[in-house]
């Protein structure tokens, strides 16, 4: 009777010990998936900043008023061009193109466009613009003390203008590894085969 007895204990001892097993391997199955889940979710969250930061940029382009030339004299405020003997505004959307983020801009235009007692020219507009669209790009407008807890991860944005057609392109870092989808663009490539890179892109008409 000794001897079954130890044999059930021992028998008891083994089912516990599988058991543990399971429910171990579950809970790394569920950790798992959360930790992707995680990442998903941080993914989809830096992708809908980045159709709102582009969204930002081109209506702030289709804001810009339309450069007056003034044909008698061909000086105003703003400028006017010559092509074939005839006199035409400039085209201002041009001023936008280039590549900003990372603290390219290094400080505020002057004078502040947004403040209601300064009266800017469409030039000095597109530099404000320009900057406060950087300082979205890198969450200099949120932080957490001196944190930045908003913007994009080694953010590059960038802006392509023929005629009234605009173009623009986002790109930042993930969290995790996928298609390298900037190498079709050269947008934020550094042509370091950083596959973690993702880039968004806008098409508008002014």
């Amino acid at each position: 009777m000794k001897s079954n007895k130890n044999k059930q204990n021992g028998v008891g001892m083994i089912e516990v010990l599988i058991t543990i097993l399971i429910t171990a391997v579950g809970l790394m199955g569920v950790a798992k998936m959360q930790t992707m889940a995680l990442k998903s979710n941080h993914d989809a969250a830096q992708r809908s900043m980045a159709i709102y930061y582009a969204e930002d940029i081109v209506s702030r382009m289709r804001s810009l008023p339309v450069a007056i030339c003034n044909i008698a004299t061909h000086k105003t405020e703003l400028k006017c061009v010559n092509a074939g003997g005839i006199w035409s505004p400039v085209n201002y959307l041009a001023d936008y193109i280039g590549e900003v983020g990372g603290g390219s801009i290094s400080s505020e235009p002057s004078p502040n466009c947004d403040s209601s007692s300064n009266v800017c020219t469409i030039p000095q507009k597109v530099a404000h613009d320009l900057w406060e669209w950087e300082q979205l790009l890198d969450g200099e407008t949120e932080k957490s003390g001196v944190a930045q807890v908003g913007g994009l991860l080694n953010v590059d944005g960038c802006i392509d203008v023929t005629s009234n057609q605009i173009k623009v392109r986002i790109a930042w870092d993930a969290l995790d590894s996928a298609d390298n989808l900037a190498t079709a663009d050269a947008c934020g490539n550094n042509g370091d085969g950083n596959f973690k890179r993702r880039q968004f892109t806008v098409y508008a008409v002014k």
